[in-house]
């Protein structure tokens, strides 16, 4: 049974490196954005104050922006 859920758990995780996950992210000061870069090629950027967590945040705050896995 353990081998079946690890199997799938791979499965999931092998279906959502396919769909796309951040491989960057920065804070934009000059345009007040969180940039998000996808392994896709993509980028999506979205302004930092209509973020539920961050509309309060000072810019140096916003320059500190990890991705965990």
């Amino acid at each position: 049974m353990a081998q079946l859920e690890h199997g799938q758990a791979e499965q999931r995780m092998a279906a959502a490196r396919e769909a796309g996950y951040a491989v960057s992210a920065h804070y934009d000061r000059h345009n007040s954005r969180i940039v998000v870069d996808l392994n896709t090629g993509v980028q999506i950027t979205f302004p930092a104050k209509m973020t539920e967590g961050l509309s309060g945040a000072s810019h140096d705050d916003l320059a500190e922006i990890e991705i965990s896995p």
